[in-house]
């Protein structure tokens, strides 16, 4: 378990230890049974896929960005069928999280009300 900490603000990162399944409708976007889990302060837990594992026929890298002091900069991906955007900015990417995040590196989190998680 990593663990990132300020005086205001605390981030745990550890191993889900379990299968987990990203899909839309009949999609499956990834599958991995080495996605983390992070608790961060104030916000309930999030997944996060390795890239790796993310069938990226699916996603495409979408302009909008967003800063975190606590991750960095995060690049937010679309999701796409037959070349078409389904759904715009269902997941996000720190490509360079600050230091005490490295591990969520290559890793995407996807929002719960557009996709599913499924976690076996």
């Amino acid at each position: 378990m990593m663990n990132a900490a300020t005086e205001e603000h605390i981030i745990e990162t550890e191993a889900l230890n379990k299968k987990a399944v990203v899909k839309y409708k009949n999609i499956i976007i990834g599958v991995t049974e080495n996605a983390l889990k992070m608790n961060e302060q104030d916000y309930d837990p999030v997944i996060y896929i390795p890239h790796e594992d993310i069938n990226t026929e699916h996603l495409v890298e979408s302009d909008f960005t967003s800063y975190c002091p606590y991750k960095g900069e995060a690049h937010y991906w679309h999701l796409v069928k037959n070349g078409r955007i389904i759904k715009e900015n269902v997941a996000w990417q720190y490509q360079n999280p600050i230091a005490d995040v490295t591990e969520i590196k290559n890793h995407l989190c996807f929002y719960k009300d557009l996709i599913t998680l499924d976690i076996e």
